[in-house]
C-alpha cells in the first residue's frame, strides 16, 4: 500500500509546484489604504443623517468617481440616493457645460422635510432634486442685487426665508427688508437659533 501512496504524492507535489503563481504587487496595492489615500478615493463611510432619524445617506468615493448612496437600518436597504445619468443630463442642460458622471460631486446636500426631496450646490449654482421623480429645479439664490444671507434657510420656491435673531425667528420676503417676527420667548440658553447666536440657521425646515 505505501508504494500505491508514493507517486500519488509526487505528483501533487510538483503539480502544487509547477502552478504556483506568482504575487501580483502591483493589483494588491490598488485596493491598499496608501493608494486609495493619494488617488483621493475614500477609505471609511461618514453617515448623514436625514432630519434626526434612523435613515442616512454618505458618498464613496473610488476610481470611477463619487456615489452616493441612501441607508434605511429599518428596511435593512440601501439604494443610490439618485440616477447619476439623468442627474448629469439635468445638470448639462442647467449650466450649459458638459457633466461627467465619473467626476460629478454634489457639495452641501441638505434634505427637506423628508428623503425625497433636497437641495445641493454644483459650481456654485444651487439646485432643489426631486427623487421620486428625477427632477432637477434651479434654486434662485440672487434676488435683484440681494443674496440669500448664509445664515438664511430659504423656502423651495426662493420666496421666503427664515433666520434666527437675537434668539428669536423672523420671516423675510425675498428683496423685502421688512422682518416679520415669529417668536417672542426667545432668549439666552433658550433661543431659536442653532447655536444660540444673535444671528445664526435655525433648525428649522420648509415643508413641501
Amino acid at each position: 500500500m505505501f508504494k500505491l501512496w508514493r507517486p500519488v504524492l509526487i505528483l501533487i507535489f510538483f503539480n502544487g509546484y509547477g502552478f504556483a503563481q506568482k504575487a501580483n504587487f502591483k493589483r494588491a496595492l490598488k485596493y491598499s489604504d496608501l493608494y486609495r489615500h493619494f488617488n483621493g478615493n475614500s477609505l471609511g463611510v461618514y453617515p448623514h443623517f436625514i432630519n434626526k432619524g434612523d435613515k442616512f445617506w454618505y458618498s464613496f468615493r473610488t476610481d470611477e468617481g463619487w456615489n452616493y448612496y441612501l441607508v434605511d437600518p429599518a428596511n435593512k436597504s440601501k439604494e443610490y440616493l439618485f440616477n447619476k445619468d439623468r442627474i448629469t443630463e439635468q445638470l448639462t442642460f442647467e449650466t450649459g457645460e458638459l457633466c461627467n458622471r465619473n467626476t460629478l460631486k454634489l457639495e452641501n446636500i441638505k434634505f427637506l422635510n423628508n428623503d425625497k426631496i433636497f437641495t445641493f450646490e454644483y459650481k456654485k449654482g444651487h439646485y432643489v432634486y426631486d427623487r421620486s421623480k428625477h427632477r432637477l429645479t434651479k434654486r434662485k439664490t440672487v434676488v435683484g442685487r440681494l443674496k440669500f444671507p448664509s445664515y438664511a434657510e430659504v423656502s423651495p420656491d426662493s420666496n421666503w426665508m427664515v433666520y434666527a435673531l437675537n434668539h428669536n425667528l423672523y420671516l423675510q420676503k425675498s428683496g423685502d427688508t421688512l422682518k416679520i417676527r415669529l417668536t417672542e420667548d426667545g432668549e439666552r440658553y433658550y433661543s431659536y437659533a442653532s447655536e444660540g447666536g444673535e444671528q445664526k440657521t435655525s433648525p428649522v425646515k420648509w415643508v413641501v
